[in-house]
């Protein structure tokens, strides 16, 4: 199969705001096609959600996201080997499920929430490491 490259000059804000939206629809299309099924007795807890304070890294239990990917008739690696926004986006769901539940709050999930809330206002569509923005 043989591709075509295009290539279009645009503004600098049309071009951002295409790199924000692709994601989100890419995103939202596959929402639709794969139906994510948590684990009956997983609980968001068990992800283990942590944050280095030096550098920002998120670390995480990878355990529990194989245990998602199995129930949910994903192949193995499904969410690691796609871009981060792909298990952020996991994660957030989740999160915003489990607390719509009436589960704990998590200081991680509700720091790294705000974080991408305090970027989008801000037009910001990517992020620093901490201390170098």
């Amino acid at each position: 199969m043989t591709g075509t490259v295009i290539h279009l000059r645009v503004p600098a804000a049309l071009k951002a705001r295409w790199v924000r939206e692709i994601p989100q629809r890419v995103e939202a299309h596959m929402k639709k096609i794969v139906p994510i099924s948590i684990p009956e007795g997983v609980s968001f807890a068990d992800l283990h959600l942590a944050r280095d304070p030096g550098t920002g890294d998120v670390s995480f239990d990878t355990a529990v996201i194989e245990l998602i990917e199995r129930e949910s008739g994903l192949p193995h690696g499904f969410f690691m080997g796609q871009d981060e926004d792909a298990l952020g986006e996991l994660i957030s769901t989740w999160y915003n499920r489990h607390i719509a539940a009436g589960g704990a709050r998590d200081p991680v999930a509700d720091d790294l929430i705000a974080e991408v809330g305090a970027e989008d206002a801000a037009g910001q569509p990517y992020s620093h490491t901490p201390g170098r923005a």
